[in-house]
């Protein structure tokens, strides 16, 4: 069978963070809201971003180490759609400069759509519908929509990530096996381009149910295993810490006939734990955040060596989900170390809430209008200080609904 993989990873958070401490003491939630979610910052996008921003300024530092014409395969997976027709694929096709042989499409399932795409992409690399020695680019991005003063809005983010998938896995081989588990549920929405809502229970619950299905369907497909022993690691779609929690939990016992509540813990903490390390930056990004989970544990877990299984569990609403592993490549960590990732999110601005509400209903406006161009001035010059001169993608102007673009 044709070896696939992802070659190359790449996370942009955009330029403005804000710390959820804060969020906190200004809505006055609880310690237990608090604590059940567990995310430490989110990003915030400014008025003169947007999710075809985000998705371009990820995946161009990958598109500059090979050259845009290695590419004959364009995914963008997303629920932050700028049109109800046009794909937003079609402006990463332009902005990138791809080449006019290379396909490309817009794949939406809530936060399931990443791996909708990573499947995707594998399938036409596995199957040859692209030459052997070209690349599919596969990009995540996703804004979160306004939850002032919900607890929801402890949690939600923004960013994206980018994935070269290709026969020359460097950085994470996919195995053939895989679990799939599916059912329809009205555990979250976006109706409208400025709306989004959400069943907590039951979002959380589907969660779980379809983790015992697509486990036992990948058990079914990788023959009998020990989750302990066959994985070194876990990632799991992160819409919530306590959730991530949870799942681990259940997995464990699963496997095993009696342990205790120390055990699981310490299996958390080795297994799962070190890959929490930029959702925890970020929050949830939606389609992109199991990779982002991925991203984090390979960069950061201190016992990680080439060969080792990973063990990944991928999440939708409305609802998909599936299990699924791979295996780390050996050039794995110098890769994503090329990328920056932690030192980029670092240097984030942070924001007042004050600021943060402004930008997000600043961002939602620029959804919705037919005619609308950013304010280059908020912020205090961070334009000038963020952007200019930087190569960074921004929007330019609305006009008809007609979105352009320009470099920073």
């Amino acid at each position: 069978m044709v070896k696939v993989g992802i070659d190359d990873l790449n996370i942009y958070g955009s330029t403005l963070s804000l710390d959820f401490s804060e969020v906190k003491l200004a809505r006055g939630f609880s310690d237990k809201e608090f604590n059940k979610i567990r995310f430490t910052r989110r990003s915030v996008v400014p008025i003169y971003e947007d999710s075809v921003t985000l998705a371009i300024n990820a995946a161009k530092p990958i598109i500059d180490k090979v050259g845009a014409d290695q590419f004959a395969l364009l995914i963008v997976a997303t629920e932050t759609g700028v049109d109800y027709g046009k794909p937003l694929s079609s402006y990463v096709h332009r902005y990138l400069d791809l080449g006019a042989n290379c396909r490309n499409f817009e794949i939406k399932h809530a936060c399931y759509a990443g791996t909708a795409g990573l499947q995707t992409a594998a399938s036409f690399v596995r199957a040859g519908n692209i030459p052997p020695d070209k690349k599919v680019l596969l990009v995540m991005t996703d804004i979160g929509r306004q939850h002032f003063h919900e607890s929801g809005e402890l949690s939600v983010g923004a960013g994206a990530i980018a994935l070269s998938i290709s026969q020359d896995p460097k950085v994470f081989e996919l195995e053939s096996h895989n679990g799939c588990a599916a059912h329809e549920v009205f555990d979250t929405a976006r109706p409208t381009q400025s709306s989004e809502w959400i069943d907590p229970v039951l979002s959380l619950c589907s969660y779980l149910d379809l983790l015992e299905i697509a486990w036992d369907e990948y058990q079914c497909a990788a023959g009998p295993v020990s989750y302990e022993e066959h994985f070194a690691h876990a990632i799991y779609h992160t819409p919530l810490i306590s959730l991530v929690e949870q799942a681990h939990h259940s997995l464990v016992e699963s496997n095993r006939e009696e342990v205790t509540k120390d055990e699981i813990a310490a299996s958390f903490e080795r297994m799962v734990k070190p890959g929490l390390r930029y959702n925890r930056e970020l929050a949830n990004i939606y389609s992109g955040s199991l990779y982002v989970a991925l991203a984090g544990l390979l960069e950061s877990a201190p016992d990680l060596h080439p060969g080792d299984r990973i063990g990944c569990f991928s999440y939708g609403s409305g609802a998909c989900a599936e299990f699924f592993s791979g295996l780390v490549c050996k050039e794995a960590r110098d890769i994503l170390a090329n990328h920056r990732i932690g030192e980029r999110l670092a240097a984030r601005r942070s924001v007042s809430v004050e600021e943060y509400e402004a930008a997000v209903r600043g961002v939602e406006e620029g959804f919705v209008q037919a005619n609308f161009e950013p304010n280059w001035d908020i912020l205090g010059g961070h334009y000038e200080q963020a952007y200019r001169g930087k190569g960074l993608l921004v929007l330019d102007q609305v006009s008809n609904h007609y979105r352009t673009y320009k470099w920073s």
